[in-house]
């Protein structure tokens, strides 16, 4: 699901069936001091019964995490209203809607993730760009030594159109501590975009977004 937020940010959200769930927000690009847009990371576990109410949930985006209050409610495959409340007050509020270019319902298939990408990763140490490859067999590996260095393994996943990865994070030229992750993937076929977010992100904030070239 996607949409944005009272303030135009862009939030997208990844359910899995056992409830867990993911909202990864855009911040605004900081053009002034050439930076990398980053990504808020808010994690959480709802309940079953189509209302949207978790008191568990976290931003996992910096070292700090921070705890919230989520509520809403969930037409599954159609639509969610979205309520967090931070502990300092602070208020997001957001309409999603789902899009079918993920298409949830179909089996994944690793021949469709296969190719060259470019993009980002983000962890609790910063943003930073990589290049790597995955081929038809799943297997990650970096392509430009230049930038952070990674390698793994991405596996389908047994319900929704999801992916599994394994991915190894070497010391090399990244700014982020070497490290094993373990994380869960979406891909756009209509935009070709592959993003990546850790089942425990508390230990990380890890996300990894990419483009397929």
């Amino acid at each position: 699901m996607g949409g944005q937020l009272q303030d135009n940010r862009n939030v997208a959200a990844l359910f899995l069936d056992d409830g867990s769930y993911w909202l990864v927000i855009a911040d605004h690009e900081n053009e002034q001091q050439n930076q990398q847009s980053r990504l808020n990371i808010i994690q959480g576990l709802m309940n079953r019964n189509g209302a949207l109410v978790s008191e568990r949930s976290q931003d996992i985006t910096d070292s700090i995490v921070k705890n919230l209050v989520i509520n809403g409610s969930v037409l599954p495959k159609t639509s969610m209203k979205l309520n967090v409340l931070y502990e300092n007050g602070t208020h997001l509020a957001a309409d999603l809607n789902y899009d079918d270019s993920y298409d949830y319902d179909k089996k994944p298939n690793l021949g469709l993730i296969a190719g060259s990408y470019s993009g980002k990763i983000q962890t609790h140490q910063g943003v930073e760009p990589i290049s790597f490859d995955i081929s038809q067999t799943g297997e990650i590996k970096s392509k430009n030594p230049l930038v952070c260095q990674f390698s793994g393994n991405a596996k389908v996943r047994p319900n929704g159109n999801l992916y599994s990865m394994d991915v190894e994070i070497s010391n090399g030229q990244c700014q982020t501590n070497q490290r094993s992750i373990k994380a869960i993937a979406v891909y756009d076929k209509e935009e070709k975009e592959i993003v990546a977010i850790a089942e425990n992100g508390r230990e990380s904030g890890f996300i990894l977004s990419a483009t397929k070239f």
